[in-house]
C-alpha cells in the first residue's frame, strides 16, 4: 500500500498522497520517485512576492528528487508519530502546501499551541521542516521532506513497532474507506469521472522475491504518471490510486 507523505508498509515503496478535488494555485507540486513532494502554497495565505520565490524553489528542486535512496523508519518513536491521529491531520493539511502553526490551527479547529507543538515533534524527526522562503520573523512556515521512507519487514519489528505499525494501517485504512465512500455519494455530480474507477482483483502464484519485484514495477508505472502541475494537461484531476497485496489465508482459494 503506497501512502503518499512517505511511508512503505512493511518493505513497500512510499508516495505522498494527494488531496482529492481541486488543488489551490498554479504553484507546481513536485514528484519524488517514490513520494510526492513539496505541495503548493495555498493562495491568500502568504504574499504573492513569497509565492513567486517558493514556486522557484519548488521547481529548483524537483530534479533533485529522482533518485531517493530509501530509508528505513527504526526509531520507534517516530513510528508512534505517524500513528498520532493529529500528525495524521495535520500531513493532510500540509498536502495542499505548506503551513504555519496559525493556519494549522484555524484548519484543524484545534490551539496554535497544539499544532506548534506536534510540527516541531515532526520536524524533530524529518518528516517535515521549514520553509525559508516563507518564514519571517518568529512566524515559521513548514512542509513535507519528500524521501522514500520505509518501515522495516515485520520479521525485524519489535513488539513495540508492530503495535505503532497496526496502529498506523488502522487509521490508514480507515481514511480509504471514508475517501472512497465519499466517492461514492458524490459520484451523481462528478460528470465523466463518474466512470473513472479503475477496480481490479486477481491471485497470482509468487515467491516472496517475485512479489518485491511486482511492487518495484508497479511503483514505475506509477511514476510515468507522476508530473508537476506545469505539465499536466487541461482536464486532469488529482486520481487516488492505492495497490494492496497479500498471501492469501491457507483456507481460501486460489482463484481470483
Amino acid at each position: 500500500m503506497f501512502r503518499p507523505h512517505s511511508v512503505v508498509r512493511e518493505g513497500q515503496a512510499a508516495v505522498t498522497k494527494p488531496r482529492e478535488g481541486k488543488r489551490p494555485g498554479r504553484v507546481p507540486a513536485v514528484a519524488g520517485r517514490r513520494v510526492v513532494g513539496v505541495p503548493q502554497v495555498v493562495p491568500g495565505e502568504v504574499p504573492a512576492k513569497l509565492q513567486r520565490g517558493f514556486a522557484k524553489s519548488v521547481c529548483e528542486r524537483y530534479g533533485a528528487l529522482v533518485d531517493l535512496v530509501p530509508e528505513e523508519i527504526t526509531d520507534v518513536e517516530a513510528l508512534k508519530l505517524l500513528a498520532h491521529p493529529m500528525r495524521q491531520r495535520i500531513e493532510r493539511q500540509l498536502r495542499n502546501g505548506p503551513a504555519n502553526s496559525a493556519t494549522l490551527a484555524r484548519a484543524l479547529g484545534e490551539s496554535t499551541g497544539l499544532t506548534s507543538y506536534h510540527l516541531r515533534q515532526m520536524a524533530k524527526h524529518g518528516f517535515i521542516e521549514e520553509v525559508p522562503e516563507l518564514s519571517r520573523g518568529r512566524e515559521r512556515w513548514w512542509r513535507q521532506v519528500p524521501a522514500d521512507r520505509r518501515i522495516p519487514p515485520y520479521s525485524r519489528q519489535t513488539p513495540e513497532m508492530r503495535v505503532a505499525v497496526e496502529e498506523m494501517n488502522r487509521l490508514d485504512f480507515a481514511e480509504e474507506l471514508e475517501q472512497f465512500s465519499r466517492f461514492q455519494l458524490e459520484r451523481d455530480d462528478l460528470g465523466e469521472w463518474a466512470d473513472a474507477l479503475a477496480w481490479s482483483r486477481s491471485a497470482m502464484r509468487l515467491t516472496v522475491d517475485e512479489l518485491k519485484e511486482f511492487l518495484e514495477e508497479y511503483v514505475k508505472l506509477l511514476y510515468r504518471y507522476k508530473r508537476p502541475d506545469e505539465a499536466t494537461p487541461p482536464g486532469a484531476r488529482v486520481v487516488l490510486a492505492r495497490m494492496l497485496a497479500f498471501p492469501a489465508p491457507t483456507s481460501a482459494d486460489d482463484g481470483e
